[in-house]
């Protein structure tokens, strides 16, 4: 059985009681699996638990629940009120994480809660209000991109005839690139944001009674295939449990190639006694407690990681090479520099354009001061490449005693007798990557 695909293994086991003791003994290796608080994949194979309102014939349906019907159902439990279902059972083997997310607005579920939502609303219809659109021209299901800040007239803008004529310095030049180079980081339209607020006020009109029936519906696809199966309505937290049991339980370690965390897991179940032996792992939240709390269930003998990606903040740089040969760091919000300068990892990627061009610089010049070792390298996906460029020019032009290569694509800068920094960009499969590493001087 073990050659068999992990994925027939599970459907065989579950269709023939017989196998099971047999399917359990016999060691299972995963290329790749992703564990969220209600989706399971198994290399190439979703298995979703989700909640599904069935309405009644010919009864309108809230925009939010057509959209997330349409999806399968929604992600969370739904109380006998219609309210998010905030009541987590937790059982044995499971594990809390914090760096999970929930959507606050479906915890609205009080009086106060109902004005605050109603709050929230009226500023959102406000925003649109202001950019001359209203709630009612919405299209019914596909969502427009709607800018986050209000739009300004054209006629609205003065020209100042004295500011073109007034001639930059270099330095402004540069600091005026460098600005209009940075990636824009996706943030939830207001139309998304009115959605959710109209959903979460909709309980609050039930009087009681849902005008709803919900189901558990289990949704399984892969490239090939997709399957539903229907079930009446239990907490997804029991699904979930009993999900993974019938795919996990009964073994005591699992080799997967690369194990996944999904950064909307608020409780993490998995069937007690059940370690992983991992050779990536990759927590889509933030890190801290997050990997600590991974620890059970993580073999001892995974360490060092080859890698390990996360999110990281001003106060999580503990991970050290002991830990992962490489660390990846996937935050998806702009970072600030003292990230960079408080790691202790020798080697680090950036997976996403989250510094702005403008500290680039200075940090570049503080990485020099700091007099980082020999083989220390930290590198940046960029999403423009001219920003790559600009940013190994303008080091190229501040930094003491710079030497910059006849392609304009590397700076070095000496550090000591024996070390150098090098500051240059290259152009990969993902894209180009901007490095900062300290090499050792070639006498």
């Amino acid at each position: 059985m073990e050659q068999f695909d992990p994925n027939f293994r599970i459907k065989l086991a579950q269709r023939v009681p017989s196998l099971q003791s047999v399917d359990q003994l016999t060691p299972l290796s995963l290329e790749y699996l992703r564990l969220d608080d209600n989706i399971t994949v198994v290399n190439d194979t979703k298995y979703a638990l989700k909640v599904f309102r069935k309405y009644p014939a010919n009864c309108p349906i809230p925009r939010h629940h057509v959209i997330e019907n349409r999806d399968g159902g929604c992600n969370y439990d739904i109380d006998q009120l219609g309210f998010r279902d905030l009541e987590k059972q937790k059982n044995p083997g499971n594990i809390i994480l914090e760096g999970g997310r929930v959507d606050d607005l479906q915890h609205q579920n009080s009086a106060n809660g109902k004005k605050e939502l109603e709050r929230l609303l009226a500023y959102h219809e406000g925003i649109l209000a202001s950019c001359k659109i209203t709630v009612s021209s919405r299209p019914k299901v596909i969502e427009p991109s709607i800018p986050l800040e209000p739009m300004v007239d054209g006629n609205d803008y003065e020209d100042d005839d004295d500011d073109e004529d007034e001639e930059l310095s270099e330095t402004e030049e540069d600091n005026y690139d460098l600005f209009y180079l940075d990636d824009v980081v996706p943030k939830p339209t207001y139309w998304e944001e009115i959605n959710r607020i109209e959903a979460a006020l909709l309980p609050f009109h039930y009087d009681g009674r849902l005008p709803f029936e919900p189901f558990i519906q289990l949704i399984i696809e892969s490239d090939s295939a997709k399957s539903i199966e229907c079930y009446k309505y239990t907490k997804l937290d029991n699904a979930i449990s009993l999900l993974r049991k019938k795919m996990f339980g009964g073994r005591k370690l699992i080799t997967v190639g690369c194990l996944e965390i999904g950064m909307n897991s608020e409780i993490l179940r998995v069937p007690p006694n059940l370690k992983f032996k991992v050779n990536e792992l990759r927590i889509m939240g933030s890190l801290g407690l997050t990997l600590e709390e991974l620890e059970p269930i993580i073999d001892p003998s995974s360490y060092p990681l080859e890698i390990l990606e996360a999110g990281i903040d001003e106060h999580q740089s503990k991970v050290t090479k002991t830990v992962a040969k490489t660390f990846v760091i996937n935050n998806d919000r702009f970072i600030s520099p003292d990230v960079v300068r408080n790691l202790n990892h020798p080697n680090v990627h950036f997976k996403l354009d989250r510094l702005k061009g403008l500290q680039f610089p200075g940090l570049i010049l503080s990485w020099i001061e700091m007099n980082k070792s020999v083989g220390t390298r930290v590198s940046f996906s960029i999403c423009l490449e001219d920003k790559a460029a600009k940013i190994v020019e303008v080091v190229g032009k501040r930094a003491r005693n710079a030497m910059m290569a006849n392609d304009k694509s590397c700076v070095t800068i000496p550090m000591t007798d024996s070390s150098e920094t090098k500051v240059y960009y290259e152009d990969l499969e993902i894209g180009r990557i901007l490095i900062i590493e300290v090499a050792q001087v070639n006498n």
